[in-house]
């Protein structure tokens, strides 16, 4: 297991959690999950937590704009409370690694908290899976965020803004910037580039993107993502 050396939960002081299936205590960088239901079997109990734990570190990820934690499945105990033939309860027990991209040590007072309403879908996935690409260099602002636009859009940008709930001002803005802006370097299409992002504008570009990958694995109803939620122009 490669752990990295830029980020430190030494401190932080154990947090405690219950959802619908599972309970949960992270102390000490090693989280215990205990089931609330039967589960079969190691792969049943993984079916129910797995889930959660993704959602948890992309939710992570997005606060401060890059990977910051990972959790690995260490083991699974059988815990048989009221014996039945064939019956068991499983407790998921997985080990926090930290992600190394920096030099210096940050060190970190609270754990990152999950969100019970925080769900993963396809959508948020690719998104996050193309900002890490960004985060790591391997690929440009400007082509990461047009990737993330096309993806969602799939040519119809006002279809796009009822079925994520993401106005569509929102969504014109990053075609916008993703298409006229950049150099040789950095723009989607250097042809038609005109200039490079200023500071920020590239801050506006990523806050976007984190906020829209966000707002699709939270929205509940018809809440919209508007213009007014992300950093000034």
């Amino acid at each position: 297991m490669v752990t990295g050396d830029d980020v430190s939960y030494e401190n932080a002081a154990p947090i405690e959690f219950d959802t619908a299936d599972f309970s949960g205590r992270l102390e000490a960088d090693v989280l215990v999950l205990s089931l609330k239901r039967h589960a079969a079997d190691q792969a049943e109990a993984r079916a129910l937590v797995d889930p959660f734990i993704r959602a948890w570190e992309i939710d992570a990820g997005l606060t401060i704009g890059r990977a910051e934690f990972t959790l690995r499945f260490d083991s699974a105990q059988v815990v048989d409370r009221a014996p039945t033939p064939g019956v068991h309860e499983l407790q998921a027990n997985a080990t926090a690694t930290f992600t190394a991209t920096l030099q210096l040590t940050a060190f970190r007072s609270h754990y990152p908290v999950p969100s019970l309403a925080f769900q993963t879908t396809p959508e948020v996935e690719a998104l996050w899976a193309r900002y890490l690409r960004y985060v790591a260099g391997s690929e440009p602002l400007l082509s990461m965020a047009y990737a993330c636009l096309t993806l969602l859009e799939r040519g119809n940008r006002r279809q796009a803004e009822g079925l994520y709930g993401v106005e569509y001002e929102v969504l014109s803005k990053l075609g916008e910037l993703t298409s006229t802006r950049g150099d040789a370097l950095t723009a989607r299409k250097p042809g038609e580039a005109t200039a490079p992002l200023s500071a920020t504008e590239s801050r506006w570009v990523d806050a976007a993107i984190r906020a829209v990958t966000r707002h699709i694995a939270t929205r509940a109803g018809d809440e919209t993502l508007k213009m007014a939620d992300l950093p000034a122009l």
